[in-house]
């Protein structure tokens, strides 16, 4: 007969397999560290819990009693809301963070059991909102207007006194923008917010902690303290809604504002910024005119800006920042004296001159994604060759150790390029 270890510990009365000798903290540790390696959640991902609590009895005890394994919620399909009630109270009282995705239209014509699992799902969230630390839902419009009726209500309405994380995108590009809310958040934990195709609907009280906005496909109204909804109005506020905003990220929202040309009041602090991103700046109207070199000066305007990037430009928007930042060059003090990062995406480096170097004296990384692909055309319609040639004219402006002095390292689509090692002193804060 031959050997076999399994077969012989089997064999031993009341033998258990080794595993099982383990101790159940040890255990705790390893399904600890098994959640911290596991992708985020997210559809057709299984999270690792599930998982182990299906390997057998005694694992399933273990995990099920980990109430910090049961605080990552994932919804992406609304069957076996039971299940999800049972995640809800393995979790315990800690704080959860739920992800909602569900990209689906039509849900008031599913049959009558799906309808029914659909609302116990919403059901069961709706009595631990006081817990919930970060929300994010993902759907189209018709279902983020049924989720919120269901789960977050106006009437009576539904308070968020943990939330610190709210993300909201409506996935229908084509839709018009979604309203969401009102909903009742707390200034003292919110923190971050990101938008996309959403326009929520929040008293300016509430947005009192924000430190980091995004907004995607967005009108900018949340950037204009005078089309925010106060408790003195009309009266608005003198100061800025968003006192401590320091991320503003933008993406296709240029801050036009909705009421009559010359009352706009930004509801953020610009001379607080430390990072900021805009993204897909596309040529102005003729009556938008103003309002970009409003959203440059708005973004722009900071001593304290650490990281700048700048993504797909159109040439004419591009044409307009440039010839801004030139007229910035004869100030005694740049306006990006501070910047330490630079990063430009989706802008072919043959766009990158000296003006756009001469501003940025203090940069100690500069990043160019030209997001061309082999044989294809980039931005100007030029390929690989043409993106490397640009490199070696940037890398030629460079030379000059009066542009950039501080220059550490260049880094175009994923190739670091050398520059001659300068000696002179880091600029201040530039390990920030």
């Amino acid at each position: 007969m031959p050997y076999d270890m399994n077969t012989m510990i089997y064999a031993i009365p009341h033998s258990q397999p080794p595993i099982h000798a383990m101790p159940t903290e040890l255990l705790s540790e390893i399904f600890d560290l098994l959640s911290h390696l596991s992708p985020p959640p997210g559809p057709g991902i299984i999270p690792s819990q599930i998982t182990i609590s299906h390997v057998c009895a005694r694992w399933r005890r273990v995990i099920t009693s980990i109430s910090s394994q049961w605080t990552q919620l994932a919804i992406t399909h609304t069957r076996h809301p039971d299940v999800l009630a049972s995640f809800l109270t393995w979790s315990n009282t800690r704080p959860i963070s739920v992800t909602i995705i569900l990209p689906v239209s039509g849900v008031e014509l599913w049959p009558a059991p799906r309808i029914s699992e659909f609302k116990k799902t919403f059901k069961h969230l709706r009595k631990h909102t006081s817990r919930m630390q970060a929300l994010r839902i993902e759907s189209t419009t018709p279902t983020l207007r049924i989720i919120q009726r269901l789960f977050l209500p106006t009437k009576p309405p539904t308070p968020l006194p943990t939330l610190s994380y709210l993300h909201l995108t409506q996935t229908d590009s084509s839709a018009p923008l979604t309203a969401f809310g009102p909903l009742t958040l707390n200034p003292h934990t919110l923190t971050v917010l990101r938008l996309s195709g959403v326009s929520l609907l929040a008293p300016a009280p509430s947005l009192a902690g924000l430190r980091m906005l995004h907004l995607t496909n967005g009108p900018g109204s949340l950037l204009d303290q005078t089309q925010l909804t106060h408790p003195t109005y009309p009266l608005i506020p003198p100061g800025p809604a968003m006192p401590r905003l320091t991320h503003l990220h933008l993406y296709r929202t240029p801050p036009i504002p909705t009421g009559p040309p010359g009352v706009f009041t930004p509801s953020f602090d610009p001379a607080l910024l430390v990072s900021v991103t805009l993204a897909h700046i596309r040529t102005p109207l003729d009556d938008e005119q103003d309002a970009l070199i409003r959203l440059f000066e708005l973004t722009g305007s900071s001593p304290h800006l650490r990281e700048l990037t700048l993504i797909d430009f159109e040439p004419r928007a591009w044409a307009e920042y440039t010839h801004w930042l030139e007229l910035g060059l004869s100030l005694t003090v740049p306006r990006f004296a501070s910047v330490r990062t630079l990063q430009l995406v989706g802008i072919h480096p043959g766009m990158v001159g000296v003006v756009l170097l001469l501003a940025f004296p203090g940069v100690v990384r500069f990043v160019v994604v030209s997001g061309v692909d082999a044989g294809t055309g980039g931005a100007g319609g030029v390929g690989v060759v043409g993106v490397v040639e640009a490199m070696a004219g940037v890398m030629g402006i460079l030379r000059d150790v009066r542009i950039c002095p501080w220059l550490r390292e260049v880094v175009c689509d994923g190739v670091v390029y050398s520059r001659p090692m300068v000696y002179v002193p880091a600029p201040p804060g530039a390990a920030a």
